[in-house]
């Protein structure tokens, strides 16, 4: 068993571990933790900011989890966290919103685009949707109009 194991907890933070702490989480490492052997006001403040760095690192992995399936044209997929009311909570549930809103739209136009492609044309394109989405959707149901008129 080593020495540090038997070290008498502290109850101050070493203000070098502090600023190792800072420059990390200031250059997005979310990995670092402050040790946990603190005892009073200098653990509660280890265990606050070792919370903090652990939801930045969750959040920051479950954005890019998401996005990178977007990007691949995966939709469907949810930033699964657990945390707390709150900012935290509010980024997860609006990062949800819009995913669950995209594929919403995507999977509306393929269902249309798959039967065009079977030479039916009789299911319009009815999410509702704004910008690019809305050009998308007026082209390909007007493109519909034309082959059921031709």
């Amino acid at each position: 068993m080593s020495e540090l194991a038997n070290a008498p907890a502290v109850d101050t933070l070493d203000l070098e571990q502090l600023f190792a702490f800072v420059v990390a989480m200031g250059s997005g490492d979310f990995s670092a933790r402050l040790p946990t052997d603190l005892t009073g006001r200098a653990g509660e403040i280890a265990v606050g900011l070792n919370r903090y760095m652990h939801n930045m690192e969750s959040l920051t992995s479950e954005v890019t989890r998401i996005s990178n399936e977007i990007r691949d044209g995966v939709f469907g997929g949810q930033a699964e966290l657990f945390l707390p009311p709150g900012p935290w909570r509010n980024c997860v549930e609006a990062l949800n919103v819009m995913e669950y809103s995209v594929t919403g739209q995507i999977r509306d136009m393929v269902k249309t685009a798959k039967l065009m492609a079977e030479g039916k044309y009789d299911r319009k394109i009815t999410v509702s949707c704004q910008g690019e989405t809305q050009m998308l959707k007026d082209a390909l149901n007007a493109t519909l109009e034309r082959l059921r008129a031709g």
